[in-house]
């Protein structure tokens, strides 16, 4: 691991400790103070998509003339998706800017916000859908079944490079692992959400530094992509 990664890891370890300290000894000091809305945790959590989101472009920006269309679209919607994440995370500014929200918004919001999140469209729920449900597959497949594949099908590892896919590491996966059942099992109050998500977001923001498949970011050919892989 890079200093930039070991020093990103260390900094979400120690806070994710104090936290799950906290939850135990003060319950109530760590809902209303240590996560709550737009507390330090929550702004953590921003910076760090920000970062992921920045970085992405920067990449997207950078490698214009030497990749492909699907390339490039793939890093740069990462870059949007990001960025979208940073900005739900705060309700787009909404408590920052004393905005009102919608009318629509603020009759179909589980918490009366102006964000998507939190819908509640009927009896659908967008956050338990898409945030749960459908994010819980796409991990699955993203931290395990592609990085196996990738790991021992060449041709496939060719193809998720030259599409610009960057994968996790199995360190990272572990990391990953480990943060969510952490706060699952260890934090003990009901808004263990907010901490977990500070954890994979910077858990994420390491990862990206050193992907899997760093070499689709260096510069290279498309057939100079898919190098012997180290699984770690």
């Amino acid at each position: 691991m890079s200093k930039s990664e070991i020093s990103i890891i260390s900094f979400a370890g120690l806070v994710g400790i104090v936290g799950a300290v906290v939850s135990h000894v003060s319950p109530d000091y760590f809902v209303a103070s240590y996560v709550p809305e737009d507390g330090l945790v929550e702004w953590l959590t921003v910076v760090a998509l920000l970062f992921c989101s920045g970085l992405m472009a920067w990449r997207a920006w950078t490698l214009r003339s030497q990749r492909s269309f699907l390339f490039l679209a793939v890093t740069a919607f990462a870059a949007f998706v990001f960025f979208f994440g940073a900005g739900e995370e705060i309700s787009w500014g909404q408590r920052i800017f004393g905005v009102e929200t919608p009318e629509w918004l603020e009759a179909n919001n589980r918490q009366k916000e102006t964000n998507l999140h939190n819908l509640v469209i009927g009896d659908i729920s967008v956050n338990k859908l898409v945030f749960s449900k459908i994010l819980g597959v796409f991990l699955l497949f993203y931290l395990f079944i592609i990085p196996i594949t990738y790991r021992f099908k060449p041709q496939f590892a060719r193809w998720v490079d030259n599409k610009g896919v960057p994968l996790p590491s199995a360190l990272y996966v572990t990391l990953w692992i480990a943060m969510i059942l952490a706060t699952e099992f260890i934090v003990s109050t009901g808004k263990r959400g907010e901490l977990r998500e500070f954890g994979l977001t910077f858990i994420l923001s390491a990862q990206l530094l050193a992907p899997l498949n760093p070499w689709i970011y260096k510069g290279k050919t498309p057939t100079e992509l898919a190098e012997p892989v180290k699984w770690w």
